[in-house]
């Protein structure tokens, strides 16, 4: 998405660095609503950046006492002081007080910084507490250069592009890639809640964490399921009302799931304007419910369809976005884009409302297990033999926060990172407060959303008393026990359905908002998959067996499901030739119309 960007220049001459920043602001800049800012030149720093025409609209850098501030991202502060302030204003301010970075911790919101200190010629990368607003970085040359996108340091002279051999291994394996890799070798993302340092002067560079997930202490003594219950309800509405300002329009990507429908519920002002987008198949149980819960709240609803025959057209633009870091059947709702920009500037996303209140990781016992152990060792920085030490507290958990720091981090936020080019989106489920309480709490009150379902339903009981939710077809007011005896009783007529298929009986099928599989067996898709991954010099063989690719289209035209494996190699083959061919860049090539 849009945002920061620039290099320590050392001996280059003021003209080279200026085509050079100015080539790296391009790379980010992609739609007329993207606002470019000055190029800025103060000693060897070269910096400036790219916005989306929503927000932080203020003049960057913010200057004072020696100190150059560029900033993106939203703080949401809950008490009166600095309330006069900009973001940007209150940043400088802080760092003004030569306190050093231990404020940080209490900045309450995703953004990303980038801070010169002229007087000591030292440059900070700063991330918010959970790494959610990307600042990647590189040394080139010996020198620094950092940007929100990695892509941009294709613009750097004599920067090449060598591609990691572990994040093949890693996306193919996963569909995203692990911890602060890339796709190229030697450029990391600044890790999560960390300041990056570099001393112009020794060009020493040192990474320091100012949060982590220790300093969130459990609750002692009795834990009344009734008050913490109350007490989750009543944080996700002071969360959602600080990302819903008066004056402002709210946009909601609305699904048929919990987390959406409980931010569209804690929504607090009763007149509000809503804007509710939902995408997928037109009469999809998720569209379905989304519906039932925008009428029900009084917004206005828009639904995008993502169908077989045009679903695929958009992704090669979103594959480039979001530096081929994700899969491109993760990035569905780029159809949607357009329209989420003429309902509203800022939208509401419920990312990871389930698995943080929800405890939703700790449901998958063998997530570790199903996974590369030295990877996951190498990531955390840990022996493997410690990695089932790797628990925030004693209980049930595998290491969840694991999992946000990647599996959220580096796959579902994508999305937003992808949605963040034509819409500020906002995510209340991340609000410290919140995040912090949900935490604090034991495990096991917390498996399989024991509390959270509580907190649904004696906060927002219109919204989750009788509507169904999405995943398993009833409302989460029936007790999980009752929904398991339900899903057993449903297995042998779906066993019958599968043989009857099989003789080729068919019965028509509830999808969710989307059928990939099915969708890759038909036209266009499968011809566009077969052009790219079955061309006589495909840019992937160099890294996967191009054997093994078209096996797997055979085997899935014929019935198996590949989807995951073939998506991974279009994105792979896509994002190669975005690298080294420069096409399928800026949607004027579209895969209904491979070459």
């Amino acid at each position: 998405m849009p945002g920061l960007m620039g290099f320590v220049a050392g001996g280059m001459p003021h003209d080279a660095r200026m085509a050079v920043l100015r080539r790296m602001q391009e790379m980010l800049t992609r739609r007329d609503y993207h606002v470019r800012d000055e190029l800025t030149l103060v000693d060897d720093i070269c910096a400036t950046r790219t916005y989306v025409s929503v927000m932080r609209k203020e003049t960057q850098p913010a200057v004072g006492n020696d100190l150059y501030v560029w900033m993106e991202g939203e703080i949401f502060r809950r008490s009166a002081h600095g309330a006069g302030e900009s973001d940007l204003e209150h940043m400088l301010a802080s760092l003004n007080r030569r306190e050093g970075f231990s404020f940080l911790k209490n900045l309450n919101g995703v953004f990303s910084a980038v801070v010169y200190d002229s007087e000591l010629k030292r440059i900070h990368l700063i991330t918010d507490r959970y790494g959610l607003r990307f600042l990647f970085w590189t040394m080139h040359e010996g020198r620094l250069a950092w940007a929100s996108e990695a892509k941009a340091m294709l613009a750097l002279p004599g920067f090449v592009p060598k591609i990691d051999l572990v994040a093949v291994r890693e996306f193919m394996e996963l569909g995203y890639l692990l911890g602060d890799r890339t796709w190229f070798e030697g450029v990391s993302l600044v890790p999560p809640g960390s300041v990056l340092t570099y001393d112009i002067g020794t060009r020493s560079l040192e990474i320091s964490r100012y949060w982590w997930w220790d300093e969130i202490k459990p609750v002692s003594g009795r834990v009344d399921e009734r008050e913490m219950a109350e007490e989750m309800g009543r944080l996700l509405v002071e969360a959602v009302e600080a990302r819903s300002k008066d004056g402002e329009s709210v946009g909601i990507t609305l699904s048929g799931g919990l987390d959406s429908r409980a931010i569209i519920a804690a929504v607090p002002r009763p007149g509000a304007d809503i804007a509710a987008v939902t995408f997928g198949i037109p009469d999809s149980p998720d569209v379905r419910i989304a519906r039932r819960v925008a009428r029900l709240r009084g917004a206005r609803h828009s639904i995008v369809e993502i169908g077989p025959h045009d679903w695929l057209q958009l992704r090669p633009e979103a594959v480039w976005w979001t530096d081929g870091q994700v899969e491109l059947c993760q990035l569905h709702g780029m159809e949607a884009l357009d329209e989420m920009r003429r309902c509203a500037c800022t939208f509401l996303n419920g990312m990871n409302g389930g698995a943080i209140l929800g405890a939703g990781y700790l449901l998958h016992e063998s997530y570790l297990d199903n996974m590369d152990r030295a990877l996951i060792a190498a990531t955390l920085g840990c022996s493997e033999s410690c990695l089932s030490n790797f628990s925030l507290y004693e209980g049930l958990g595998k290491p969840d926060f694991y999992i946000l720091e990647n599996t959220t981090r580096r796959k579902t936020n994508e999305g937003i990172r992808m949605s963040g080019n034509a819409v500020e989106c906002r995510v209340p489920f991340f609000d410290n407060a919140l995040l912090e309480f949900a935490y604090s709490l034991p495990d096991a009150l917390r498996y399989r959303r024991n509390i959270y379902r509580k907190a649904l339903l004696r906060r927002f009981p219109e919204y989750f008393r009788t509507i169904p939710w999405s995943r398993t077809g009833v409302p989460v007011s029936i007790p999980p026990k009752a929904i398991s005896v339900y899903q057993r009783a449903r297995r042998p007529w779906v066993f019958v359905l599968g043989h009857l298929a099989k003789a080729g009986v068919t019965a028509p099928k509830a999808h969710f908002y989307v059928d990939y599989a099915e969708w890759m067996r038909k036209e266009p898709a499968l011809s566009c998959f077969r052009a790219l991954l079955l061309s006589k010099e495909p840019l992937y063989a160099a890294y996967v067996s191009a054997d093994d690719v078209k096996k797997a289209i055979e085997e899935h035209v014929a019935g198996a499901d590949n989807t995951e494996f073939l998506a991974r190699c279009l994105t792979f083959e896509l994002w190669l030739r975005q690298v080294y061919e420069g096409s399928y860049r800026d949607g004027a090539e579209h895969l209904s119309h491979p070459r």
